[in-house]
């Protein structure tokens, strides 16, 4: 998947399964994100390459969400390790927003 990359940023590869179905994605230092939905590659490349960029945001969100329900119970190093480091970023944001 060398050209992935270019597409979307960070982005080093996805996981296809064997009947091709996509599942998650990969970043360049390693972090794995899960789909929230899977999906197929059919059709045009630019087309189901949409859909990967829509189900990307959609799971990111997701991840976000259980991030920031699970930092109330965990303590904030094994928060942070848990997560991926976006969903970690975006986490601290909001905690600090309703907090000040």
């Amino acid at each position: 998947q060398p050209h992935l990359r270019k597409c979307f940023e960070n982005i080093a590869k996805l996981t296809f399964q064997e009947d091709l179905k996509i599942t998650a994605m990969h970043s360049m230092d390693g972090e794995s994100v899960p789909f929230s939905e899977t999906l197929y590659p059919t059709g045009n490349v630019e087309d189901w390459l949409l859909e990967v960029e829509r189900v990307m945001r959609h799971s990111i969100l997701e991840s976000i969400k259980l991030c920031v329900e699970d930092y109330p119970r965990t303590t904030r190093t094994e928060w942070v390790l848990n997560w991926p480091g976006q969903v970690v970023i975006a986490g601290c944001q909001i905690f600090w927003t309703k907090e000040v």
